[in-house]
């Protein structure tokens, strides 16, 4: 169903004047400071308890979001981390952790959003972020209501087509997302998960090498 915005709208204009591209390139040449930085894994860029001044545009890398413990989801290459923060809440909406190396250009939040109410469309971005996160969380909700085994293909095929390195028939997920992270996106105790990929090994759906999963496709 198209809402009133994607009447205004065409997807080819939204993705050619409201993309990440487009707003990066906006921040970059305007007046508001920023820096390059290559963030190491196991650091954390937000912390759900602390309200974030920061906003994040990824370069490369993985980043994992989690809240209340939980992993919520996953962020890569051209994507934003932080803008849809508050900072009249006390802290942040998730605890967002590097589990692979990332090159980010890092943003005030404050100047960020100011830029962004101070230009004739800019709310348009803020819509964008804002509908692409409640987009996920109900596709994460329904994610939820399947059974082990099902959820599990899901979850890993949702790695796998973001993150994963296409090799020959096998498509590799990265060894960054340990079975440990995997279990608690997929909320799957650990024996359940083993138990599952296994049996996901045994149907061809997969394939383990050690510690390293791949999809069979």
């Amino acid at each position: 169903m198209q809402t009133p915005f994607m009447e205004l709208y065409s997807k080819e204009v939204i993705e050619a004047n409201f993309s990440y591209d487009a707003l990066l390139k906006t921040l970059l040449h305007s007046a508001i400071r920023y820096s390059e930085e290559i963030v190491s894994k196991r650091m954390t860029l937000i912390d759900e308890h602390i309200s974030s001044k920061h906003v994040y545009f990824i370069k490369s890398g993985i980043v994992m979001l989690q809240r209340n413990g939980s992993v919520t989801q996953f962020v890569g290459s051209k994507k934003i981390i932080g803008l849809d923060n508050n900072l009249l809440l006390d802290g942040s909406r998730y605890t967002a952790e590097v589990i692979q190396t990332v090159e980010a250009y890092v943003f005030d939040y404050e100047e960020v959003l100011q830029t962004l109410i101070g230009m004739q469309e800019g709310w348009i971005f803020l819509y964008l972020n804002n509908r692409n996160n409640e987009t996920f969380i109900r596709n994460r909700y329904l994610l939820m209501r399947e059974v082990g085994s099902e959820r599990l293909m899901s979850v890993l095929g949702e790695i796998a087509d973001t993150f994963g390195i296409r090799e020959g028939s096998l498509v590799r997920i990265p060894s960054c997302f340990t079975r440990r992270i995997i279990g608690n996106y997929a909320n799957m105790a650990y024996k359940s998960l083993s138990r599952t990929i296994n049996t996901l090994e045994l149907e061809g759906f997969l394939l383990q090498e050690g510690k390293q999963i791949s999809l069979l496709r």
